[in-house]
Formats: structure tokens, sequence, C-alpha cells
């Protein structure tokens, strides 16, 4: 599977998460200060792809939500590859 988009709304440190146009092939490198959300894409992308994420199973996903949300949402865009 290759993940082409990644979008959420109030989930974790982000208002709103955008990520497009990612690379079809080849490893995708994620960097900047600590504290800056690299985990929480990580995160947010095992919970719009399984359900859960590395830290929160489906019992406490009502703490995935960003402080001050009501509620929350996430979307990956894949293309499936064909070896």
């Amino acid at each position: 599977m290759i993940i082409r988009r990644l979008q959420s709304e109030n989930l974790l440190c982000f208002k709103q998460l955008d990520l497009n146009d990612l690379p079809a092939q080849g490893p995708i490198l994620i960097s900047g200060p600590d504290e800056s959300g690299k985990s929480s894409v990580l995160e947010i992308l095992c919970l719009a792809l399984f359900g859960r994420t590395a830290t929160h199973s489906r019992d406490t996903l009502n703490r995935t939500i960003r402080w001050g949300a009501e509620q929350s949402n996430s979307s990956p865009r894949s293309k499936t590859a064909i070896a």
C-alpha cells in the first residue's frame, strides 16, 4: 500500500493536518524540533489505518481528540501497489 495523502482534524496536537503529494516510492522522512508533532503524524496514520494508535486502544480513543474540540476525524488515501 502506498499512502498518497493523510488528512485529519482535531487529532492529537493538530487542529488540521493535510499531507498530500507524498512520494510513490522510497522512504519518507519526518523531521522537526522536539514537540513539533512528528510522532503525532505516525499516531494519526495508525489510527486512520487500524482504528487505534500505538498508545491508545479503542477504549481510550477519546484521548486522541485535540483539547477543546468535540470530535475529530482522519482519512488516509492510498494506492495499492501491484508487484
